[in-house]
């Protein structure tokens, strides 16, 4: 039997995901499938982001290449940064976290309509200096969001 008659690639997906390219994108909202594993991780970084309760500075997220990494944090940028959360994929995304989690589908849908966003900075270069890789990103998502600030150095 042939099988690829009977599977078809869905257009929104793609072989990988770039936070800077697709942070803007609808349709990484539209296109994520949360399981338990990935609803525990929104539970965790931005569960108590939004309730403002983190003791959480960092966190390493590590996994074998295509297994949704950056999908997760493009995702979460996007709620974070209140990017694309009028539409109907950011409600058929709620719906789907619900299926997990009811209460954090609802702080998702309270911190989409009552909270400030954050101002998410995706690194859009590869300097050899770090600093100026954060400096040249940081000044770009100024710029994007019309805020004016006036930096001395790089830190």
């Amino acid at each position: 039997m042939d099988y690829t008659k009977l599977v078809a690639k869905k257009r929104q997906y793609k072989y990988s995901v770039n936070i800077c390219f697709d942070l803007r994108d609808e349709e990484r909202i539209a296109g994520f499938i949360p399981n338990v594993t990935t609803t525990e991780i929104f539970r965790e970084y931005l569960g108590s982001m939004i309730r403002g309760n983190s003791d959480i500075r960092s966190r390493i997220l590590y996994g074998s290449y295509g297994t949704g990494k950056s999908h997760l944090l493009t995702v979460m940028s996007a709620i974070l940064g209140h990017i694309n959360i009028k539409g109907e994929s950011f409600k058929n995304f709620t719906k789907l976290i619900e299926k997990y989690d009811d209460d954090l589908a609802a702080d998702i849908r309270k911190f989409a309509k009552e909270k400030k966003p954050y101002l998410v900075v995706p690194i859009y270069s590869d300097y050899d200096d770090f600093g100026k890789c954060i400096s040249f990103s940081l000044k770009k998502e100024l710029d994007r969001n019309n805020i004016q600030v006036t930096f001395k150095g790089f830190f």
